[in-house]
């Protein structure tokens, strides 16, 4: 579970830069951030 609450941090502060106009592209991002995170947490199981 830490891999997961360590990557909800990393796309919240992310999340906090994006008020540009980069906003979806780093949305994106973060998507496949949290898809990676996923599987290395179902990995782990």
């Amino acid at each position: 579970m830490g891999f997961l609450i360590i990557g909800l941090i990393i796309v919240i502060v992310v999340s906090l830069f994006t008020i540009d106009g980069k906003a979806k592209k780093i949305t994106e991002q973060n998507e496949e951030i949290i898809n990676i995170l996923k599987k290395i947490n179902e990995s782990k199981k």
